[in-house]
């Protein structure tokens, strides 16, 4: 598998609870990563509000976020 592949493959399971990309950051002795509980506990409380949030990924170039928020007829109506 290619490098890319495997990135895109990572990023399909980082909203995973419990999902770390860097095993090597799981807590030991001295805890230097956290529970893994990040952006599952983001897309949960995003999707109950309506927002949208999704990665994206290109090969040397990097990784976006993407945030929508949906727009309420009373948002709409302040740009008119």
């Amino acid at each position: 598998m290619n490098r890319f592949r495997y990135i895109l493959m990572l990023i399909n399971c980082v909203f995973d609870r419990f999902y770390r990309v860097d095993k090597a950051r799981s807590r030991g002795e001295e805890p230097v990563g956290g529970a893994g509980l990040g952006l599952s506990l983001a897309k949960e409380i995003s999707e109950a509000m309506g927002v949208k949030i999704a990665l994206t990924s290109k090969e040397g170039v990097g990784t976006t976020v993407t945030i929508e928020f949906p727009v309420t007829k009373e948002i709409a109506s302040l740009n008119s």
